[in-house]
């Protein structure tokens, strides 16, 4: 109830809820909610998960309110791999990153490239059909 009177817009949501299922919290509504809060340019990310029933179900209704979701793989050494991320939003293309931003801020990471980054955005054939994705 409080998103809907809320003016104020996020660049990003993260939902990182990893004791699934929670059978009714997340629903049709709960998603419209977040993505009211969201600027058009917004994201929202979610761990979803590895596999079963779940992760189509959840991942369909991010596809419900959401104009795009982009699975993302993960892979997390506490978790059966890939754990699978969505990345919904309505204008946002997590394709296009501005690598010269990073090399003007000089940003240094570990385990995340430029070379990796696309890569992360393309589900296992077995994972994109679970998703109910067109292969």
């Amino acid at each position: 109830k409080e998103s809907k009177e809320s003016k104020e817009e996020f660049d990003a949501a993260i939902l990182d809820f990893t004791d699934m299922p929670v059978t009714g919290f997340f629903s049709i509504d709960f998603y419209r909610s977040l993505k009211a809060l969201l600027a058009p340019h917004g994201a929202l990310i979610q761990n979803m998960g590895s596999s079963g029933t779940e992760l189509r179900e959840d991942f369909g209704l991010h596809a419900e309110v959401f104009d795009a979701v982009y699975p993302v793989r993960a892979f997390i050494p506490d978790y059966h791999s890939p754990y699978i991320l969505a990345w919904s939003t309505q204008q946002l293309d997590p394709l296009r990153v501005d690598w010269d931003l990073w090399a003007r801020r000089r940003i240094e990471t570990r385990y995340y490239s430029r070379e990796l980054h696309e890569s992360l955005f393309v589900p296992a054939l077995d994972v994109a059909q679970q998703l109910g994705l067109d292969v």
